[in-house]
């Protein structure tokens, strides 16, 4: 006879089903959720326990791997395909979710979700973060503008790089106002992405690309195979619409050097003439050293 669990994770406690192959239920309890508790209540399992299946979600990254240290056969769950599987349930409630999740474990009618490293999560809440900081310093100028327009300032199109000394020499005659100045500084410029691509995927890694694509078009100043083939398309179409196709051409070269571990050159004919050109001052220099 061999055991299924299903788990119903949430922040304090867990609910926690055991089904065995035939679909009978030999557990249901709740604990705290803590990688040991869950241990515990599952130890007179673990010999015959296949699959033990929870739901993608806030605790995931901290939960599923130490899971898996203890030994579990854990299975973190696409959210969208669990709830499909139960949506014919009537009642909702903890216990039946686990019970659900149970017999998806049994049945084997499940896809898994990728449980990311540390360090990608890592990374991923930096850019959250910094994202968030980004809305709450757009938030912060809009409030001062409309503030400063009672008291008729125009501040007009100012840089962000600008913007603090802009506001303190516009308010610097009036005690009152002068007070309402953000002292926040913040580099990057806001980007509404907006196109006709899909939306499924991860909303970051579409914004970080779209964002390096819009570097590569705008601010690098060198020449590469990519830029000239974006300011193709922006003659025939729009720059926004270039800026996405290069975001979309950026996304499957990295996917290529990350499969087979090779270097990207933007232009190799262009790359050896610049090496050629070193390779010829560094001889007139050293040639000219010995004269």
């Amino acid at each position: 006879m061999e055991f299924f669990c299903g788990l119903d994770v949430a922040i304090e406690e867990t609910a926690v089903c055991v089904v065995d192959d035939r679909g009978e239920v030999h557990l249901t309890v709740k604990v705290a959720t803590e990688p040991e508790a869950l241990f515990a209540v599952l130890k007179p399992f673990v010999a015959r326990l296949r699959r033990v299946g929870h739901e993608a979600g806030s605790l995931s990254p901290w939960l599923h791997p130490e899971l898996l240290k203890l030994g579990l056969p854990v299975i973190c769950l696409e959210t969208q395909h669990v709830r499909a599987a139960m949506s014919a349930q009537r009642n909702k409630t903890d216990e039946k979710d686990a019970l659900g999740i149970a017999h998806i474990m049994r049945t084997g009618w499940f896809r898994a979700a990728h449980v990311k490293s540390e360090e990608c999560y890592r990374m991923r809440l930096l850019l959250t973060h910094r994202r968030n900081l980004k809305r709450k310093f757009l938030d912060l100028e809009n409030a001062v503008r409309h503030s400063l327009k009672s008291f008729g300032i125009k501040l007009g199109g100012t840089s962000r790089g600008r913007f603090d000394q802009a506001v303190r020499e516009a308010a610097a005659d009036n005690p009152l106002t002068a007070e309402l100045t953000s002292r926040r500084w913040q580099s990057g410029t806001s980007i509404d992405v907006k196109g006709r691509i899909s939306k499924a995927g991860d909303a970051d890694v579409r914004r970080a690309l779209y964002e390096a694509a819009s570097g590569l078009m705008t601010r690098f100043k060198g020449k590469d195979k990519v830029k000239t083939w974006g300011q193709q398309i922006a003659k025939r179409s729009c720059h926004r619409k270039a800026v996405v196709a290069v975001a979309r051409k950026l996304a499957v070269i990295m996917h290529a050097m990350w499969s087979d571990g090779t270097f990207y050159v933007g232009d190799a004919a262009e790359a050896e003439t610049d090496a050629a050109k070193r390779a010829q001052i560094k001889a007139r220099k050293h040639l000219g050293a010995h004269a």
